[in-house]
């Protein structure tokens, strides 16, 4: 065979192998982009559970991230010390001598010595009694209004054959313990109380009409106030899809719940609301009538750790994370200098300047950066407002906390049933919350609250 015919040949069999290696890949290609669509499928439904938006109770431990437990100790040197409750000695109400006749080992008899007795403090915890009281209630005439008028039952709601303290009980144990109507007549039964969860219910239910007067004049405040935080989170209703919508300030805090979460719902809830409010993305926050509002930096920060897609190459990767640090150190010099020099128009202008210099720095392009990019530019002159106003926090992380008392209470009773349940507790988890924050008694504050409201009746 002539060298010609052999490389004929050799030229044949590589073009057959040249094509099989393209059908091959072809294959290969297809089998790529069928696994980069399930991939992304996936992580798509991953990123419903865990997105900028999930809160850190719905979270595993294995998935929170770690803490410096020595960055922790260092930051807590140069803090005051904190009372020691638990060794704190009690104030002594009462002394009791105890005395002994015989050996508790052998039975005989003991003297007692002249050495001075040892001291045992033990703090001793009675149950509360339960006492039916029959009220005698004369009928008077009165001659000036020409009626007939009786004396009024202390510390008793109206037609209610238990008294005020039960209900505040059950309100506390309900609303502020996160305990289900089963679990509070089963702490009342021990007591020696023994009621149903039907009538824990509606006992806890006859509170809503004296809670009125006191959750108006809250959301009064809370829209008066120059500078809150607003967030919402689901809820179930009757087995359908609510939403529970929270507005807070420093002092004071308030919850809706509706069953929707449209831009409507908001305008509804929030008309007649003044100041500023620090939200997140969310586009019904828009279309509330306000000019000025600030955007959740954690947010942000939340959603840019979180990548929606995958990168092409490690350099993509790199300019991201670089793009992620300058802003991050970015948004700390601003609150840095704030503390500093206070709030002012200059100071808010030159950070929007730098950070839209941080974006242009950009080296690579790709879905990702596009993604954070638009979503930043979509609110370009709302990330520091809190640099020019006083009192705007840069997130509504104030938000998201008092939500998480929420979240636990529809972990524990899954959702309410009735509207008149449903306003009533968004009431009663607003005055709860707001004792919480002014360092209040719930148990008091809600008596005053229910007493108040029974002398104007």
């Amino acid at each position: 065979m002539s060298l010609k015919e052999e490389l004929e040949k050799r030229i044949i069999q590589l073009e057959k192998e040249n094509k099989m290696l393209r059908k091959e890949n072809k294959e290969l290609r297809e089998q790529l982009n069928k696994l980069v669509d399930a991939f992304e499928k996936l992580q798509n439904e991953f990123r419903k559970y865990k997105n900028e938006n999930t809160p850190s109770g719905s979270l595993p431990p294995y998935l929170k991230p770690k803490i410096d437990i020595k960055e922790e100790k260092n930051n807590t040197e140069n803090k005051p010390p904190k009372d020691n409750i638990r060794n704190a000695r009690p104030k002594v109400d009462r002394k009791k001598l105890l005395s002994l006749k015989k050996c508790p080992d052998c039975g005989g008899l003991v003297h007692k010595e002249r050495a001075k007795p040892r001291r045992r403090m033990v703090i001793r915890l009675e149950l509360p009694q339960i006492e039916n009281t029959e009220y005698l209630i004369p009928r008077y005439w009165c001659g000036n209004c020409h009626k007939e008028v009786s004396p009024q039952v202390p510390n008793a709601l109206p037609n209610s054959k238990y008294d005020l303290t039960v209900a505040l009980l059950i309100s506390t144990m309900y609303v502020g313990m996160n305990l289900s109507y089963g679990k509070i007549a089963e702490f009342l039964h021990i007591l020696g109380l023994n009621i149903s969860k039907a009538a824990a219910y509606n006992i806890q239910l006859s509170l809503k009409k004296y809670l009125g007067d006191d959750y108006d004049q809250l959301k009064a405040r809370i829209f008066a106030a120059k500078a809150k935080c607003k967030d919402e989170t689901s809820w179930r209703h009757n087995g359908k899809l609510n939403w529970v919508w929270i507005a807070t300030t420093l002092k004071d805090v308030c919850y809706w719940i509706e069953n929707s979460r449209s831009s409507k719902t908001a305008r509804e809830i929030f008309e007649g609301d003044k100041g500023i409010d620090t939200t997140d993305g969310y586009s019904a926050y828009d279309n509330i009538g306000k000019k000025t509002l600030q955007r959740d930096w954690s947010h942000m920060i939340r959603k840019w750790k979180n990548p929606p897609r995958l990168f092409n190459t490690s350099e993509e990767t790199e300019d991201y994370k670089r793009i992620f640090r300058k802003v991050r150190k970015l948004y700390h010099n601003a609150k840095v200098e704030l503390l500093e020099v206070g709030p002012s128009l200059q100071l808010r202008e030159k950070y929007e300047v730098q950070l839209f210099d941080a974006l242009l720095s950009l080296k690579y392009r790709n879905r990702n950066i596009d993604y954070i990019m638009n979503y930043i530019m979509h609110y370009n002159t709302d990330w520091f407002t809190f640099l020019e106003h006083e009192g705007v926090e840069p997130t509504s992380d104030r938000a998201e906390r008092g939500l998480r008392h929420v979240v636990i209470k529809r972990k524990v009773s899954q959702q309410t049933k009735s509207d008149e349940s449903r306003q009533n507790y968004a009431m009663q988890v607003s005055l709860y919350m707001t004792s919480r924050l002014q360092e209040q008694n719930y148990f008091s504050y809600l008596k005053d609250t229910v007493d108040r409201s029974l002398m104007k009746r």
